[in-house]
């Protein structure tokens, strides 16, 4: 049960730091189009 708890908590974190990542890539995409659009 306890190797189980700590799976679960290991997955969690994964996933954070996987869905932050993703976050933070998508929000440079972002501001990288808004740049080149404010150049044009």
């Amino acid at each position: 049960m306890r190797i189980a708890r700590l799976n679960l908590k290991e997955a969690e974190d994964r996933w954070f730091n996987l869905s932050s990542a993703l976050h933070l890539s998508l929000q440079t995409h972002i501001g990288i189009e808004d740049i080149q659009r404010t150049m044009r």
